[in-house]
This record gives structure tokens, sequence and C-alpha cells, in this order.
């Protein structure tokens, strides 16, 4: 019986070790997640830390491994999930990706915990009634949304609720449900109750413009790396309109092609149809439909404003 039980042990050692020994050939695994939420900031922050010497990410921004709930995944085999991190060396102690829509998946947070041990999350986030307009924006401009006006798309969530798809070009329906995809309170709860505080860091958008250099201080602290003496954090993704949809539809087609082929790092023809818009927000401020979203969203402004306490940082 105890030679039976000790041959058991050693065959599950042995099995770890080889797990482990493949996962190492593969490349090296994340210890960091930068969780969300879309359209706060999230890739001015991501860029602006793999510019560290002792950071090392994923080949892809945002992968979505985890959010198996959701449509949009980049990459849905470990292995391969593994291959993105292949560049990163032994000098690098942080080793992350940043996949914005993990704090909304109802499973990714629970996967990163139970495949890592014990990772540490990043998240960003916003007022939500103005998230929920540049969100708006963001479709817009990449064919996600056929809606001309945010009132338009705001009216419309009833409608396509339950949808398994709306539009052939949106990556997965949850992007069209400006309510839900904004709730950011009841998101941060969901990570608050499954990971312990101390492993997540909450940076508000507001609070990188008024003090940009505070905020990158208390990021690297978070993760325990030294100050690398740039706090030049650059302003990316900003809100863009695009000047012919038709041509838009054409990139679009083409970004397809582009992934069959397994090309994911950005090209940058799309700039060439980009044009600047004034911010939606400012335009709408003082509307009554800029008065309803504000009304819709206390409840979970309140409790985004809860948790940021819960979190204590």
């Amino acid at each position: 019986m105890v030679n039976t039980a000790f041959s058991a042990l050693v065959r599950r050692l042995l099995s770890d070790l080889a797990i482990e020994m493949v996962e190492f050939a593969m490349g090296y695994i994340p210890n960091f997640f930068l969780v969300g939420a879309p359209k706060c900031g999230t890739t001015s922050m991501f860029r602006w830390l793999c510019n560290h010497p002792s950071v090392g990410s994923s080949s892809l921004k945002e992968p979505h491994y985890f959010n198996s709930d959701m449509s949009n995944r980049s990459v849905v085999d470990w292995n391969l999930y593994l291959k993105t991190f292949s560049s990163c060396g032994k000098q690098q102690v942080a080793i992350g990706e940043a996949s914005t829509w993990y704090l909304y998946s109802h499973v990714a947070i629970t996967e990163i915990e139970r495949r890592i041990d014990h990772p540490k999350y990043i998240v960003m986030t916003r007022d939500p009634a103005d998230m929920a307009i540049s969100l708006y924006d963001h479709n817009r401009r990449l064919l996600y949304e056929d809606k001309n006006t945010f009132a338009e798309a705001w009216q419309a969530q009833k409608a396509r609720e339950g949808l398994t798809a709306v539009l052939a070009n949106c990556p997965d329906p949850i992007y069209l449900q400006y309510f839900n995809a904004c709730s950011l309170g009841s998101q941060l709860q969901r990570l608050i109750s499954i990971v312990p505080t101390k492993r997540v860091l909450h940076v508000s958008l507001q609070d990188i413009k008024n003090n940009p250099e505070l905020q990158c201080a208390r990021v690297l602290q978070f993760l325990s790396l030294d100050d690398f003496g740039d706090y030049s954090f650059p302003r990316v993704n900003v809100a863009r309109g695009v000047r012919s949809r038709h041509l838009q539809r054409f990139l679009a087609s083409g970004h397809k092609l582009k992934k069959q082929f397994g090309i994911h790092k950005s090209l940058g023809l799309t700039k060439i149809n980009d044009m600047p818009i004034t911010g939606s927000a400012a335009s709408l401020a003082g509307s009554e439909l800029y008065q309803e979203l504000h009304e819709r969203f206390s409840e979970e402004r309140r409790l985004l404003s809860f948790c940021v306490k819960q979190i204590g940082q």
C-alpha cells in the first residue's frame, strides 16, 4: 500500500516536472496582468512599462487567452500562448500582458489563478459614463458599431441582448453592450472577491493625467521594479474617427487576411484613414443623455469607489 502511494507520488512529481520543462521550453510564464478596462489608458501604460529593461511582454498586447467565455481570443492554445513570451529573457523579472477584457470576463481571473502562481493585477479605470462614450467612438472607428450616434447605440442595447453576433466585424457582442461593458464597479468587485487585494493595483485614468510621475512610481513599486528614470507616459490609442468608412472596410478585410497568415503586428495602414475627432463626452456634457448616463452608472460609480478603498493603496 505504501509502495503504491509512493509510486503514485513519484509519477505525479515527474509529470509536474515534465510540464514545467515543456513550459520553460515554450516560453516564460507571465507574472502580472494589466486586465483592463478598455479605453482607460491601458495601451499607454503597457507601452510605457515595456520600455523598462526588467519588463518582458507578450508579442501580442492582447492575446485574450484566458477569457474563454468571449469570442475575441487571439490565442486559444496554452503552448502557443506561452510562445508569445518567447522573446523574454532572464533579466526580465516582470513579465506580463494586457488583455483588456479580462476584467469584464466572468472566467478569466479564475483561470489565471488556476494556471499561474500568485500573479499580480493592474486595473485601470475611468468614469464609466465617459468610458462608454469612448468605447463607442472606438467601436465606430473599427467598424464594430453601425449606429451613427452614441444615442442610437445606447438605445439599441436592449434589442441586441442575447445575440451571439451583432455585426460581422465585431469580435464579441459585449463590445456593444455599453452599460455592461463599462460596469467597472461590479467588475472590480468580482476581481477582489477572487484575488487578495495585496496583489491588485488600481490606477485611474484621471490620476494618470493629473500626476503621471506619481502613478508610474506606484506601478513600479507594485511590480518590485527599480526606477528607470522614464516618466514620459505616452498618449496613444486616443479617440479617432475615419475619413471614409468604405476605405475602412477595405482596410479591415486586409487586417483579417493578415491575421490568417499569422501576422499580428500592425502595418500602420489604418493611419492613412484616421482623422481626429473632438471628445464626444465634452459634446454631450449637459445633455439629457449625459444626465441619463450618469444616473444609470451611479451605483457602479459608488461600487467602484468602495472597491478602490478596499484595495487601499
